[in-house]
């Protein structure tokens, strides 16, 4: 299993969960040269404490990647296939039927298939979402 790792501090607990504060890792914004003035913000994430934790406590967070990547496609590649499917497939169906103006129709469909699967792909974060994050993996490090 690989896994990227983060430190971040706790920063608040309360109902079972707890606040994690960390720098958002980023490709840009490491370095001084930048013109652009590129700075890592800081990120919250939520977890299910699974020990002994304080407000304060340093702790590494790792991330499952093939999990991690499995969210990233249902996000970005389910829309897309579902607008890109919706345009070739109907665009076929309307020339085999003679439609006039086939292509503006096609857009159409595929539009709809496209906020069909953001509906699909809304519903899988919120139940997913919902459940003990086996994403993380959290560790005290002090």
């Amino acid at each position: 299993m690989e896994e990227n790792e983060c430190i971040g501090r706790i920063i608040k607990i309360e109902a079972g969960e707890m606040l994690i504060s960390m720098k958002r890792d980023s490709a840009c914004g490491s370095c001084e040269s930048c013109a652009a003035g590129c700075e890592a913000k800081e990120h919250i994430i939520k977890a299910k404490p699974r020990a002994n934790y304080n407000v304060g406590d340093l702790v590494s967070i790792k991330v499952d990647s093939r999990k991690m990547l499995r969210g990233v496609m249902m996000v970005y590649l389910v829309p897309l296939l579902a607008f890109l499917i919706g345009i070739f497939a109907s665009n076929y169906i309307f020339n085999k039927l003679s439609f006039k103006v086939p292509d503006f129709y096609s857009i159409i469909i595929g539009v709809v298939l496209l906020l069909i699967s953001l509906v699909i792909v809304k519903s899988y974060d919120k139940r997913y979402s919902n459940e003990d994050n086996d994403l993380l993996i959290i560790n005290k490090l002090n």
